[in-house]
């Protein structure tokens, strides 16, 4: 009996695999299906929001203008170089005027790249404050730099979205985006770079005091992330609805006398004091918040999605990317820099603003597409044109990666599936 038992538990055996091999297909067709319904619906939704698309619902528009300088890449030993911050400053100034003119008058908001004023802030230094502190400020701070932007935000009324160096609090500086208010032609709000680029912006464990990596990495600058993701506020003096017979805004006569006042600032102010409004520019008057990234936060979804899910702060109606990309020339990292930014605009359904020292800079709609030609790696020259504000909430907004999740998931559980079972149909081995 015991041998008939041990002879006939192969047959059991097999008899179970059999089974199991009936149902093998089943399954390989429950792995078939479920990944084709996980590429109908992301292609279903994609197509969804394509048909759904309409640029004519949006919350009014802001003319925005943008300009490309494609310097020379700013390497830290240029500091102190007179001819290349003053040539710097020379295509901030004439740049931003080309893009004031070439808008004819329009314009509501003015975007410089990242360093497009490089090593250099326009706060001047805060009395109110330690001398420690002032000291700092006076590190930074640049004369030249705040009467530009003066000079344009009063020649031109716009609103000036740009790049700084700010103090931070504790050792160290920021990399920030700051705005400057067209009316008053003071700084507003400024945001500090919240993800910073490893042995580029900062060195690992460099905190209160210099990284013992400093000696080996001398060109590594000394930024500190930022704690807060916070929308910038831009304010609309004119017809946010923008019809097209609104009356372009006369621009005053631009002497060149003027250019040799850009070392002081309130001599700017002097000479071209704060404009009057109408009674129907104070009743069209509002305030816009947009989403600041600077370089490549662009490139992290959850980043941006939290300017975006903050009950206590307004909700952006646009993205600003202000970023620097001459390092790298025209090779292939600035088209994937400029194709992963492409991807927040769909993710967050907004327009995005995209200004580039040195290429590419465009704007993006909330289907991804480039509404602008681009400036090319190298090209130097000016964009302005009417960006819609949009305030939908996406499904990305809601959820995040947890759909990425999901579906990751899935995929995986059918592949356990899909190896699994198959070798359930190789037959024992005698």
């Amino acid at each position: 009996k015991s041998k008939s038992r041990v002879k006939t538990q192969p047959g059991y055996i097999r008899t179970l695999i059999a089974g199991l091999s009936r149902h093998q297909s089943r399954w390989r067709w429950i792995g078939v299906l479920g990944s084709c319904v996980i590429i109908i619906i992301a292609y279903g939704y994609g197509l969804h929001r394509i048909l759904e698309f309409d640029p004519a619902r949006n919350e009014g528009e802001v003319v925005v203008g943008y300009f490309q300088p494609s310097l020379e890449p700013a390497y830290d030993a240029y500091r102190n170089d007179r001819q290349y911050v003053a040539g710097a400053f020379n295509l901030f100034a004439n740049l931003g005027l080309k893009t004031i003119l070439t808008a004819r008058g329009e314009l509501d908001v003015l975007v410089a790249p990242e360093s497009a004023a490089p090593f250099h802030s326009s706060a001047a230094p805060d009395t109110d404050s330690s001398a420690a502190w002032q000291d700092r400020q006076r590190e930074l701070y640049s004369p030249t730099m705040h009467s530009i932007l003066i000079l344009l935000a009063r020649y031109g009324r716009v609103d000036i979205v740009y790049n700084e160096l700010t103090v931070a609090a504790n050792h160290g500086y920021h990399n920030s985006i700051t705005v400057m208010d067209a009316e008053s032609a003071e700084r507003t709000a400024s945001y500090h770079k919240r993800r910073l680029i490893p042995f580029g912006e900062y060195l690992p464990g460099e905190l209160e005091s210099d990284s013992v990596l400093r000696p080996f990495f001398p060109e590594v600058s000394r930024y500190r992330p930022g704690d807060h993701a916070l929308p910038l506020p831009i304010q609309i003096h004119r017809n946010p609805n923008r019809p097209a017979r609104r009356r372009p805004v006369a621009l005053p006569e631009l002497r060149p006398e003027t250019m040799t006042l850009l070392s002081d600032p309130a001599a700017v102010r002097a000479r071209f004091p704060a404009p009057g409004r109408t009674s129907d520019e104070i009743d069209l008057e509002r305030t816009v918040y947009f989403a600041p990234l600077v370089c490549y936060e662009s490139l992290f979804p959850e980043y941006v999605r939290a300017f975006f899910i903050q009950r206590q702060r307004p909700v952006p109606a646009l993205i600003i990317n202000t970023s620097n990309d001459v390092w790298f020339g025209n090779f292939i990292e600035v088209y994937q820099h400029n194709a992963g930014a492409r991807l927040r605009a769909i993710e967050m359904g907004r327009y995005m603003v995209r200004a580039n020292q040195s290429g590419l800079s465009t704007i993006f709609d909330p289907l991804g597409r480039a509404v602008v030609p681009p400036l090319q790696p190298g090209e130097r020259d000016v964009r302005a044109a009417a960006v819609p504000l949009r305030t939908e909430v996406t499904a990305y907004m809601r959820h995040g990666n947890f759909s990425v999740f999901l579906f990751t998931g899935i995929v995986i559980l059918l592949m356990v599936i899909g190896l699994c079972y198959p070798s359930l149909r190789r037959p024992p081995v005698a």
